[in-house]
């Protein structure tokens, strides 16, 4: 008796499964609003990443900006540029170490999940 519950359980969800992307991909799959096509500074997003940490003989820095355009719902393509600093100093050694570079991304949302994406990166770095 358990197995056929589990068996009707996991058929309830495989139909779920199916049915479900294909009406939300009707939804979200649609352009932008004629609207939205007028304000072409609302696709445009800015974010990014801080980082550092200190200890007593070294340190790092990292400082990553990122600006981006909104091509359709479920595309993004944007631009990165980096640059990091990490330096050690004690009695025997001492050296700077400098990184920047820039890279270029494109996004694809998957389905209706907004947060789900992939996401593919090309990024050139100089070391000094």
């Amino acid at each position: 008796m358990k197995l056929s519950k589990y068996i009707i359980l996991t058929l309830s969800v495989i139909l779920l499964l199916a049915i479900s992307p294909k009406d939300a991909t009707a939804q979200f799959g649609k352009d932008f609003k004629e609207q939205e096509k007028q304000h072409m500074a609302k696709r445009i997003f800015v974010g990014g990443g801080l980082g550092f940490w200190f200890y007593s003989v070294d340190g790092y820095l990292w400082l990553s900006p990122v600006v981006g355009y909104h091509i359709s719902p479920s595309f993004d393509v944007g631009t990165r540029f980096t640059y990091s600093y990490y330096w050690y100093n004690d009695n025997l050694y001492k050296f700077n170490l400098n990184s920047y570079g820039a890279g270029v991304f494109g996004r694809y949302y998957l389905f209706f999940f907004r947060d789900l994406f992939f996401h593919v990166e090309y990024e050139y770095l100089s070391v000094e």
